[in-house]
């Protein structure tokens, strides 16, 4: 374990996280007595003694360590042959460490002493122990499968499944100073769990996840159904526990009774290798540890306060084969990875920055940020953050279940609102487990989750969507959707669906066309088929207080409403911490809102369906369909759905067991009664739906924030978190703030979705220019190349959950240099594409996995002559990168020599390919 730093007394402050893994030597210091005069001089000799109680800890670990490795017991008898029966009984921990020791192959001391006298606490029994066993740390262990766990008395974890010691995972629990100053008050174990309770309350409860094919197994342990070499980890925190400092939350012991308590749960990153899985973030890296990925509410949002999207996982996996689950329902869960280490109020460091939100001096505090909803946080600086040669991060995985949504340096929709079953106590329970490689652990950790069973239409997996939004935005018309329906019919290109966007309504929530935009609706549709489109219509849960749904919706109480009003007091104190949403919670308080009426991205005020009702999804399903019937439409992109568009103090018809219970009702209970849609939102159990995903709503630029350059990365997290069918955004972004995609923008982009799961154009590209229409012409033509196939993937996605677009790594989980290609994607394990997303770039390097690899011939065609020259073939050896040229007219792509795809593109023959 990397040596640990204490410090404690210092400026008053109690030791962050971070130093658990701090590379400096141990030092216990007392600041100047002024500078401290808060602490009395007990307080400082007590943290003074536990840092030498805790660096003893630490060195009898590392003593451990160092001894010889050799794979777990095959049976729990093996380990805890030594142990009680009794869950209450204590267990003396020379038993235990024993037991340990049987597990972890370590070499034990004899050491002779005198039976301690019983004595009548638990604490002093667990003491007296402790002084027989000074050459080791006093453990307990607990072996699920091939995998061991230790548990030692300072809340550090161990897994071990007999591979080399630095890579097995270490797990910290949250444990404030007095808990770590004091032994244990109950310390014991049995052939299936460990338990641990500290002076402060907190507990730790440690056993094997259900057996899936138990039957008992309650409907709330969904997501530890047939996970394998794993244990489970139950940490509880009441909230007469003292707070524990964290780099990610404030304030500090010292600095009042609001302190928030949470059950907090890390993994250091290091010893797992490179990381994937947890939600689509605004700026999504690959791997994850190479951003910052502030603590925060572990939510779908649109633009969420630490830069989480609308598709939120529950897992994480490494490199090394681990995988850390976290329960769905956890109270108030909180998740970071690698997040700042300045990230908090007074937390500046000299001389530091980030993003123009703090400055550099270390006294300046970080003023607190206010986040809405859609629009309102369209000014935001994109999160996470990057740039880690500035601030390495704090190199652990967090996980935090917390007694609240409120977070002292950020305010958000959820942050005033109290968690169900307020019991005052912080609960967390996390799955860990060790596989072989990264690939067999997201298999492991897709296990649990719902497969769709079928795939979408096969139309819209092989042809493009074609969407009204980035061309017309609001301005929609019958006219215009004609025109642009008969522009892409005339040149020839393919289709799908036509998908007619905001708005098409004359007010929010109505479920009727808008009679003088669209006068005659049913012909419309009609011609559109006839031109070969299916037709999709956009639709949200919210409605306007003037449209007709919302008048005949409210009388039958099928709107979410407010508890109470929020006090204008408390609004202001939300707004004033940014100009632009002071003035939005001013308009609204002039404007007296209705119940249950909150702002979105547009300028409306809504209401937003109760989902939580039945009847009022019936209700509104009831609706759809009828247009369906009088109008011919063949669905329905199904947008928003995320918890922070929700009123203030939400008041739904039943008790929302988590706010992301209302993203799984949109797409499980809506969303997927539809053959032809699509959704943005997901949240664990919304994964068995033949529903395509689509990605945020992407800016016109380049960069990794938001950009082209976030295209793959999303897509391959998509594919971890267990959603298989991810849409990306239109063709070359929204055109937002008056931006435009350059020729070059908009062919780089068509070419990166050319064989992703779907293709959606919005913008036409002859807009752009007559180059860009043709050079998108032909990456669709590639994708026609590939339609057998892609249809054929989908399918099997639809069985097996497997991504159809993969990392490098599942096709070759053992080559260290696929754990960082970020920029590269499979299409099933034959494929693989390697888009050009840098500006200007005429070539790139490429690497390819395991085996050889032929590249997709491309023709060169000068204009104004009829020859054409046609690359020749060639073939690649794999686990190497080389460089490719890659000119505006080109999509490098590679496929497997000897596959089925191989054989049916005819790639063995040139002259085979002039056919295409």
């Amino acid at each position: 374990m990397a040596p640990l730093t204490y410090n404690w007394c210092e400026g008053g402050r109690s030791p962050t996280r971070q130093a658990r893994i701090s590379p400096l030597r141990p030092r216990v210091t007392c600041s100047d007595p002024a500078a401290s005069s808060k602490r009395s001089t007990s307080s400082c000799d007590k943290r003074r003694h536990h840092a030498l109680r805790a660096e003893s800890h630490k060195s009898n670990r590392q003593t451990a360590n160092s001894a010889s490795v050799s794979a777990p017991p095959t049976s729990p008898s093996q380990t805890n042959n030594t142990a009680t029966t009794s869950d209450d009984a204590t267990n003396a921990p020379s038993a235990a460490a024993a037991a340990a020791a049987a597990a972890l192959d370590l070499t034990t001391t004899t050491t002779t002493t005198a039976t301690a006298t019983t004595t009548t606490t638990t604490q002093q029994q667990v003491k007296s122990t402790w002084t027989r066993v000074k050459s080791r740390a006093p453990t307990l262990s607990l072996t699920s499968g091939a995998v061991a766990c230790v548990v030692y008395p300072d809340g550090v974890l161990e897994l071990s499944d007999g591979r080399a010691s630095e890579r097995r995972p270490r797990v910290h629990l949250s444990l404030g100073a007095n808990a770590l100053a004091h032994d244990p008050v109950r310390w014991n174990a049995n052939d299936n769990k460990i338990v641990v309770e500290w002076v402060c309350g907190s507990t730790l409860e440690v056993t094997r996840p259900p057996n899936h094919e138990d039957a008992a197994v309650s409907e709330k342990d969904w997501w530890l159904r047939g996970r394998k070499n794993a244990v489970l980890v139950n940490f509880r925190v009441p909230s007469t526990a003292e707070p524990v400092p964290s780099p990610d939350f404030q304030p500090y012991p010292d600095e009042g009774p609001h302190a928030p308590r949470a059950a907090e749960v890390s993994v250091e990153l290091d010893q797992g290798g490179s990381w994937y899985g947890g939600a689509h973030l605004m700026r999504q890296h690959w791997p994850l540890e190479e951003g910052r990925w502030e603590v925060g509410p572990h939510l779908p949002f649109d633009n969420g306060p630490h830069g989480i999207g609308m598709l939120v996982g529950c897992h994480w996996v490494s490199s090394h084969g681990v995988c850390v689950a976290v329960d769905p329902e956890s109270r108030g869960l909180h998740a970071g990875l690698n997040a700042p280490l300045r990230s908090r109020p007074g937390r500046a460091v000299p001389g530091s920055t980030l993003d123009g939100y703090r400055g550099g001096r270390e006294e300046d505090p970080w003023p607190r940020r206010a986040w809405g909803v859609g629009v309102q946080n369209c000014g935001r600086p994109l999160l996470p953050l990057g740039d880690i040669a500035q601030d390495a991060g704090d190199r652990m995985l967090r996980l935090q279940s917390r007694l609240g949504w409120e977070d002292d340096g950020v305010v958000h929709p959820w942050c005033r609102v109290a968690p169900r079953d307020d019991d005052g106590t912080a609960s967390l329970r996390v799955c860990l487990s060790v596989s072989p490689d990264v690939r067999e652990a997201t298999t492991s950790a897709l296990a649990p989750m719902p497969r769709p069973g079928r795939s979408p239409p096969d139309k819209i997996v092989q042809h493009p969507i074609w969407c009204t939004w980035a061309r017309d935005h609001s301005g929609v018309t019958q006219d215009s959707v004609m025109t642009y329906a008969r522009q892409i019919a005339e040149r020839g290109l393919p289709r799908s669906a036509m998908e007619i966007d905001d708005r098409w309504q004359q007010r929010y929530g109505d479920i009727h066309f808008c009679p003088s935009k669209f006068p005659t609706a049913k012909e419309m549709v009609d011609e559109l088929h006839d031109l070969g489109f299916k037709v999709t219509l956009w639709v949200t849960p919210f409605a306007e207080a003037a449209s007709e749904t919302y008048r005949e919706g409210a009388a039958l109480g099928y709107y979410v409403t407010s508890h109470s009003a929020t006090p204008a007091s408390e609004e202001f104190e939300l707004g004033i911490s940014l100009p632009g949403t002071a003035l939005k919670f001013a308009v609204d308080l002039f404007q007296n809102l209705e119940n249950g009426m909150f702002r979105w991205w547009g300028t409306q005020p809504v209401a937003a369906l109760d989902l939580t009702n039945p009847k009022a999804v019936r209700w509104f399903l009831a609706k759809l369909r009828k247009l369906q019937e009088e109008t011919g439409v063949d669905g329905f992109k199904f947008d928003a759905g995320e918890p922070c568009f929700l009123p203030s103090r939400a008041n739904t018809h039943a008790e929302l067991a988590h706010p992301a219970e209302y993203t799984r009702l949109w797409v499980t209970e809506v969303a997927r009664h539809f053959e032809w849609a699509e959704v943005r939102c997901g949240w664990p159990g919304t994964s068995g739906t033949h529903l395509l995903t689509r990605m945020g709503d992407k800016d016109s630029m380049w960069g990794i924030g938001n950009g082209l350059r976030a295209l793959v990365p999303q897509l391959l997290t998509a594919g971890v978190l267990g959603y298989p069918f991810c849409l990306p955004d239109m063709v070359g972004g929204n055109c937002y703030w008056g931006q435009s995609p350059s020729e070059e923008l908009m062919v780089r982009w068509a070419q990166t979705s050319s064989l992703m799961p779907a293709v959606q154009f919005s913008l036409p590209p002859w807009r752009v220019s007559e180059r860009a229409a043709g050079l998108c012409a032909e990456s669709l033509a590639i994708r026609g190349r590939f339609a057998r196939e892609i249809a054929r993937i989908a399918k099997d996605s639809a069985v097996s959950l497997e991504p159809m677009c993969r990392p490098m790594w599942w096709l070759d989980p053992h080559d260290t240099s696929s754990f960082s290609v970020n920029d590269q994607y499979s299409l099933g394990n034959d494929v693989v594409v390697a888009p050009v997303v840098e500006r200007g770039a005429k070539s790139r390097s490429v690497y390819l996995p395991h085996g050889f690899w032929r590249e997709l011939p491309t023709w060169e065609c000068r204009v104004g002559d009829d020859r054409c020259v046609e690359s020749p073939l060639v073939v690649h050896e794999g686990r190497q990168t080389f460089q490719v040229d890659a000119p505006l007219a080109k999509l490098p792509v590679f496929v497997r020599v000897g596959s089925r795809v191989e054989a049916e593109l005819g790639l063995t023959s040139a002259a085979a390919m002039r056919g295409n």
